[in-house]
């Protein structure tokens, strides 16, 4: 995974936040693509990213993953089957 290579590589990729102030673990909560080896690749390269807020809402990653209406969808499609 091109991904894990880069973080490997230099882990500080991830403490950048855009001009919204989102992480790279928000963006990945927010994405319809997440997944949890994402997430967790993420995490491992820097637990901090769960504690920050964004600039839109205040908005923690946490809160991201639960506002993903498409995750959502997937869940409720695997459950419901």
């Amino acid at each position: 995974m091109i991904f894990k290579y880069m973080i490997d590589l230099d882990s500080s990729i991830l403490r950048y936040p855009d001009v919204n102030g989102q992480t790279p673990l928000h963006v990945a909560c927010c994405s319809k693509f997440i997944t949890s080896n994402t997430v967790q690749i993420i995490v491992d390269g820097w637990k901090e990213a769960t504690n920050k807020a964004n600039r839109i809402k205040q908005g923690l990653p946490i809160h991201c993953l639960c506002e993903n209406l498409e995750l959502e969808r997937k869940l409720s499609l695997m459950y419901c089957a």
